[in-house]
């Protein structure tokens, strides 16, 4: 009898011990979001493309409409999040723009140190719109909100901006951003084996996280307005569809993939493919301020002969350089304006 107990408590014991040592998908999700969020570096490869109707680039003839074809950029290179200041990273790559009868390409390298972003082209097309050859060869220093996107670069963060920037490192290892929708087993990725889900965005987990850090950076709950805003976001990430690969032993990411598609209100349909590979992780990663560095600037690139010449500038004669520039992708009709009667003011003052 005692032989009978004694067995009966080891069989209990071992299957409590496996039965512990066997991860859930969900304990998985979170333990990878857990160890990415720790981690000071990495190095990465990404694949993004968007496919639907585009406008030609290489001609100002805004009668052409638009055609079938991708956007598609690929880049590689090391992330440093050591900083608790600014997300910094090095990369180089290319960009695509690829219609049924053309295709042009920019290859160059991004720098992202302390919150100022560096671009340097080493290869770039031939286009009507802009002469973009001067600038091969040579850094750039872009102040986005110069171009009509992003904020004003912050000031130089207090002791406090860092307290709150590790609070929120903190929150977002402990949020469920992820919820599994299949488990597809073990893979392998580059000899290491790797758990395969089908996963969707856990919206109450995203809405949860932002309610935290609002009042974590602003001692606040979110606004009526911000909530709505986050609803708009939510649904937007909702038609993605998602897969990631997760190691098996150590928990990080190795591989996320999503891909859906959402109906723009002139353009038709897009469809969106996002491919994120990651390896060498906590690598040390040093990312360097370029030397010899230029400030983009928008007029210059525009009009290169810009400081030989001053027309008068007038609503007609520009009429026609407004209805060329304002149907291309990206382009803020708003924000182009702006541009275009702070140009005449210049001129005005010549």
């Amino acid at each position: 009898m005692k032989k009978i107990l004694i067995l009966t408590v080891v069989v209990v014991l071992m299957f409590s011990v496996t039965g512990c040592l066997k991860k859930t998908p969900e304990k998985m999700i979170q333990n990878m979001i857990k160890q990415m969020s720790q981690l000071e570096g990495y190095n990465m490869d990404i694949k993004l493309s968007v496919n639907g109707q585009f406008p030609q680039l290489t001609s100002l003839d805004s009668t052409t409409g638009l055609y079938p074809g991708a956007i598609i950029a690929l880049f590689s290179g090391d992330v440093d999040l050591s900083d608790e200041k600014s997300l910094n990273y090095q990369m180089a790559g290319e960009i695509k723009y690829r219609l049924e009868t053309s295709e042009i390409v920019f290859k160059g390298d991004l720098v992202s140190k302390d919150n100022v972003f560096y671009v340097k082209f080493s290869d770039v097309p031939d286009l009507k719109i802009a002469d973009l050859s001067a600038m091969v060869g040579s850094w750039y220093k872009f102040d986005l909100n110069s171009l009509g996107v992003g904020n004003q670069l912050a000031p130089k963060p207090s002791k406090d901006d860092l307290q709150k920037a590790k609070k929120l490192k903190k929150l977002f290892g402990k949020t469920n951003f992820l919820e599994i929708v299949k488990d597809n087993g073990i893979d392998e990725i580059d000899g290491v084996r790797v758990h395969h889900y089908d996963v969707k965005v856990d919206r109450e987990g995203m809405e949860e996280f932002f309610e935290q850090a609002s009042q974590i950076s602003e001692g606040r709950s979110l606004t009526d307005l911000e909530k709505q805003e986050i609803a708009k976001t939510m649904q937007t990430l909702g038609m993605f569809d998602g897969s990631v690969w997760i190691g098996e032993k150590d928990n990080y990411l190795y591989r996320i993939e999503l891909a859906g598609e959402q109906k723009t209100e002139d353009k038709g349909m897009r469809r969106y493919d996002i491919v994120l590979k990651f390896r060498d992780f906590d690598k040390k990663v040093s990312v360097n301020t370029p030397t010899d560095v230029k400030q983009f600037n928008m007029v210059e690139l525009l009009m290169p002969d810009f400081d030989n010449f001053a027309p008068e500038l007038d609503a007609a004669e520009n009429g026609d350089l407004f209805e060329q520039l304002k149907d291309i992708e990206g382009v803020d009709p708003e924000e182009l304006q702006k541009q275009l009667e702070e140009l005449q003011l210049q001129l005005n003052n010549n």
